[in-house]
């Protein structure tokens, strides 16, 4: 079975490993969603063996934390918002990528983010927190129940901060409805 790595819009990683594996093959489609087209480019690559356990009861609470004041980080930047969506915190960010203002730290930024994404899809999707242990280190991802889905959401955020991108967080989430929808990946 190959594993997929999915680049969205300006580069969004759905699936991205904990580091950059050798791309082998490349398509483009566009997914049509309630904000707007996405354009998801799918890169399948060789498989790497990975470890993937459940994130234990203790972890999962630390994420919950995290998301409480990530809708905190949100107010800040996007004041008058009481119910933020995914654009919202897209925007939250862009704002905090240009401010620099100092309120939050990066880590900070990745910590948060990272755990609303993927609680975000934990919820709303039928996905798991894991830790998942390959030969380039050790990430938490959250994996569909029903199908051998990953995405690194705390890995998505990392990436947009070393990059500089933005307007990637309601791209991931519709990237990985898509692949769960479709039926293309192994039922577990």
């Amino acid at each position: 079975m190959k594993i997929l790595l999915v680049v969205v819009a300006l580069v969004i990683c759905a699936t991205a490993g904990v580091a950059l594996l050798k791309q082998s093959q490349s398509e483009t489609k566009t997914i049509n969603t309630v904000d707007g087209p996405i354009t998801a480019t799918t890169n399948t690559v060789d498989p790497t063996p990975q470890e993937i356990v459940l994130a234990s009861a203790e972890q999962c609470l630390a994420f919950d934390k995290l998301v409480l004041k990530a809708k905190n980080f949100v107010l800040d930047y996007l004041p008058g918002v009481s119910n933020p969506t995914l654009k919202d915190y897209d925007e939250a960010f862009r704002i905090w990528q240009k401010s620099k203002d100092g309120r939050y730290s990066e880590h900070e930024v990745i910590e948060m983010l990272g755990a609303y994404l993927g609680n975000n899809l934990v919820e709303e999707l039928e996905m798991e927190w894991v830790v998942v242990t390959d030969k380039y280190g050790t990430d938490y991802a959250v994996r569909g129940k029903t199908h051998e889905v990953l995405s690194f959401p705390f890995s998505s955020v990392m990436k947009r901060i070393e990059n500089n991108q933005y307007d990637f967080m309601a791209g991931v989430y519709y990237v990985v409805q898509d692949m769960i929808a479709s039926g293309n990946y192994k039922v577990r």
